[in-house]
């Protein structure tokens, strides 16, 4: 008898109901096929297999999608524990998941932010450049492309198939398969890999000016030469500027079918026989850029997110923003001195390995450091041996530095990014158990030193610098594949965990001398006490939940999300008898915000919270507020007065209270409100005390 279930985690689709030998069903374009997370699938069109496996009960069961691309072709077998009821709230990704072959303009503004924030490039520069490659198949409102099968190039980036093949080798695209062409998205993450690391090379051979949008746009249209597109850049940026392409690019392209190929790919700048001179063409790239610019503004003007913030060029000749200011940067190279603002210093060990190139990031980011913690109590438990919690979080750092890419990139969940996330998403995944205070304070003064001091406690132990972990049944797997490895205790008596030596390895291991100063960032504060708390609680404390998007938009939902259910909404109560209903998640943060404004005698009155949105917005979730707007970016007299006069109080109280005023943006929104970070009880009680204080 047919049954719906729901999937819980990615499957690969299996012929053999067996761990081995590995059956799985290819697709169509290469890869394998297999079911991803949220999708319904029938059950019952074959019996179900039981199979025992060092000593474990397995259960294989047949499973037939009901949806999305080829179909007909994917049916398999997966385990059972990977399924679950129909009505089951699976959660999913809301940054780009699950794809389409077209998306929503605002929706793929912020997808271009979060693969800014992920790569360290410009987010709106992935956005300009898409426009610029494409942006002559958008609609008014969606993002798309309508290739026909025999087409030179595909997607939004105008990829070649021969490109696209070749670029998803990189350690980086782990996980983004040949088919994955037509998807808007997955483009974008291909995009940001390659600006990131296209702009690395590029300023150890531009190094008379910063580098433009120009410059990056080069690069990416050679990007399948050396250096991802950098050296042909430079060779173009130095030719003469009155030479034609069909000249210049020969030494780019010797193999005369490879040029005319390019050629004819890229006919909008070049002309199809490479008869434009250079300067034509570099005249085109920063004219096609302009326009991209030019939609990424207007895309900010209408977004409820400060979504590319400062990162618009005034001109595609300017220097372009070094990357997105929200999220980490590829191959970041910290000092053994930190960057001011780390806690204590401690000595590196001799031989360790040198994980200072994450010093940076940590800084810049510190909910990093925090997310670290909660990744290896949520992966082995806080009750494990002080070693195997060790190892768990040098894995983190170790593959992030043999893949050459962030460590945020690494600690990534497949609720966050389906394709590239690591580790376990959803309601009971690896984040779903956050550390407490005295965790974190143990965590920052034991295991966090320990690790930057150099510590390589996986060899010692297993023999082999660890750069993954797995439990059953994909450790079994991965042992029965020959991937070296080794068990380490848990929490959990008789429940090891499995360590491997996963690749690629791209990039060496650094080692320390011995010796060299290592400044610890002190990361978020783990609790109300200190000096701090004497005036204002610091930013981030142990307990919130840190959003993912953009300033204004950290938990923006897509657009035209559907308003959150009756049992999420409150209904506050100011201390001036106004009310507004928001999520109950963050009533207390808007109660006291606006109870602060009415304190310092602002005029409250006609405030919003729950409302659809036609962009990607906190309002249907209700954690976002509109205080008397009457349209975008424009309050009433009487509030705007109050506003102007009142802007460095009016930022203190936003910031107690862990929120983001519209009147800050690089596209100013003034009288919107949304949510920064959901405050733990810590938090809630150090605003309160703060407000107190007033």
């Amino acid at each position: 008898m047919t049954e719906v279930k729901k999937v819980t985690q990615p499957q690969f689709l299996r012929s053999v109901p067996k761990l081995q030998p590995f059956t799985f069903i290819p697709s169509d374009s290469g890869g394998n096929l297999q079911v991803d997370i949220g999708e319904t699938v029938n059950v019952g069109a074959k019996p179900d297999v039981d199979e025992t496996v060092d000593g474990r009960a397995l259960k294989w069961i047949f499973v037939e999608a009901t949806t999305g691309q080829q179909i007909d072709k994917r049916k398999g077998f997966v385990l059972d524990e990977f399924l679950a009821p129909a009505d089951t709230d699976v959660p999913t990704s809301d940054g780009f998941e699950p794809f389409s072959t077209q998306v929503n303009r605002e929706d793929y503004a912020n997808t271009c932010y979060l693969q800014a924030a992920l790569n360290g490039t410009n987010p709106a520069y992935l956005y300009a450049l898409a426009f610029a490659s494409s942006g002559d198949q958008w609609s008014a409102t969606v993002v798309k492309t309508d290739d026909p099968p025999g087409a030179l190039a595909f997607g939004v980036y105008r990829f070649s198939k021969k490109a696209w093949q070749q670029q998803t080798t990189q350690p980086e695209a782990e996980g983004i398969e040949p088919d994955d062409i037509k998807f808007p998205d997955v483009q974008c993450i291909m995009a940001a890999i390659l600006a990131a690391k296209s702009a690395e090379l590029l300023k150890g051979k531009i190094t008379d000016r910063p580098l433009t949008a120009v410059d990056l746009m080069l690069a990416f249209l050679c990007n399948d030469t050396a250096g991802f597109g950098s050296e042909a850049a430079v060779t173009i940026l130095q030719a003469d500027k009155t030479k034609q392409a069909a000249t210049v690019l020969t030494a780019i392209y010797p193999d005369p079918s490879e040029r005319a190929a390019f050629f004819k790919r890229n006919a909008h700048i070049f002309k199809d026989n490479g008869s434009a001179t250079i300067d034509e063409a570099l005249t085109e790239c920063a004219s096609r850029l302009a326009a991209g610019f030019a939609e990424a503004d207007k895309i900010a003007d209408d977004s409820d997110s400060d979504v590319f913030g400062d990162s618009i060029p005034s001109m595609p000749t300017d220097p372009i923003p070094d990357g997105s200011g929200a999220g980490s940067t590829t191959g970041n190279t910290g000092s053994a001195t930190g960057t001011g603002h780390g806690g204590v210093t401690v000595a590196s060990v001799a031989n360790g390995i040198d994980r200072t190139q994450f010093l940076s990031e940590l800084n810049s980011n510190p909910a990093l450091i925090k997310k670290s913690a909660n990744m290896v109590k949520g992966e082995v438990g806080w009750g494990a041996p002080h070693n195997t919690k060790l190892v768990q979080l040098e894995t983190a750092f170790n593959r992030a530095m043999a893949r050459g890419h962030s460590l945020a990139r690494a600690l990534l969940s497949t609720s966050e990014d389906r394709r590239r996330g690591y580790y376990q998403g959803g309601a009971n995944g690896t984040y779903s158990r956050p550390v407490t205070s005295a965790e974190f304070d143990d965590f920052k003064k034991t295991l966090l030193q320990e690790l930057l001091a150099g510590s390589n406690k996986s060899e010692e132990l297993l023999g082999f610098i660890a750069t993954g972990n797995a439990s059953p049944p994909t450790s079994t797997a991965q042992f029965a594949s020959g991937t070296r490895g080794g068990n380490l205790p848990t929490a959990l008596p008789n429940h090891p965990e499995s360590y491997f030596d996963e690749g690629p390895h791209t990039h060496p291991f650094k080692r320390f001398q011995g010796g060299e100063a290592v400044v610890v960032p002190s990361g978020p504060s783990s609790g109300p006490s200190g000096p701090s708390l004497h005036g204002e609680p610091p930013e981030h404390m142990d307990g919130d939940t840190e959003g993912r998007g953009p300033s204004g938009g950290k938990f923006n939902v897509k657009a035209g999300s559907p308003l959150s259910p009756q049992s999420d909404r409150q209904t506050v109560t100011f201390s001036n008898g106004q009310t507004v209903v928001v999520n109950k998640a963050v009533a207390e943060q808007f109660r006291g915000f606006f109870n602060d404004l009415i304190k310092f005698h602002a005029p409250v009155r006609g405030v919003f919270g729950f409302g659809m949105r036609g962009n990607p917005s906190e309002h249907p979730i209700g954690f976002a507020t509109d205080w008397n707007q009457q349209s975008r970016n424009k309050v009433t007299a009487d509030v705007q007065q109050w506003i102007d006069s009142h802007r460095d109080l009016l930022r203190k109280l936003e910031r107690r209270w862990g929120i983001s005023g519209g009147e800050n943006w690089h596209n100013p929104d003034t009288g919107h409100f949304s949510i920064e970070r959901i405050f733990g009880d810590q938090h809630l009680q150090a605003a309160k005390a703060a407000s107190a204080r007033d």
